[in-house]
């Protein structure tokens, strides 16, 4: 039995299945969309072996940014009890690009993420260094070099 599995909860996995039911009779065919389109999301729910899954999170959210245009249109039509024809959006190549160029920008964030942290803690770490290195200078300077040998002898 996997860690994520042990910490899922019996309410967590209720409301999920509510909550779907809900979708499944407000939106009808809009559900279908919205699960077709967070695919990559359930892809990388499924890859994530971090406990916190904050992979899966990061692809999530970008993914569902991208989804939002979409779908807000499709609420409101459900809330009002119009009907919304979803097999135009589903039929629209450019409507898939975007949905899924927000979950390849969630992917894009993973791995640049940490190149741009590592980049940040090189260039704070050599500050770092330089900044001692002028105050040992100014020690040497104004006690001699009898400070570089303290720490030679010990």
């Amino acid at each position: 039995m996997t860690r994520s599995s042990q910490t899922t909860s019996p309410l967590l996995k209720m409301s999920l299945c509510i909550s779907s039911l809900i979708g499944i009779v407000l939106l009808k065919f809009g559900f279908i969309f919205i699960l077709i389109a967070i695919l990559p999301s359930l892809v990388a729910y499924f890859i994530d072996r971090d406990a916190q899954k904050s992979a899966f999170r990061i692809v999530l959210l970008c993914n569902l940014a991208a989804l939002m245009p979409y779908v807000l249109p499709m609420l409101n039509a459900a809330a009002n009890m119009q009907p919304y024809d979803v097999m135009t959006l589903m039929s629209d190549p450019i409507v898939w690009l975007v949905v899924y160029s927000g979950a390849a920008a969630g992917w894009s964030l993973i791995f640049l993420c940490s190149y741009i942290a590592r980049f940040l803690v090189i260039l704070y770490c050599e500050y770092q260094i330089n900044r001692l290195e002028r105050f040992q200078n100014k020690l040497v300077i104004e006690w001699g070099e009898r400070v570089n040998q303290a720490q030679e002898d010990k």
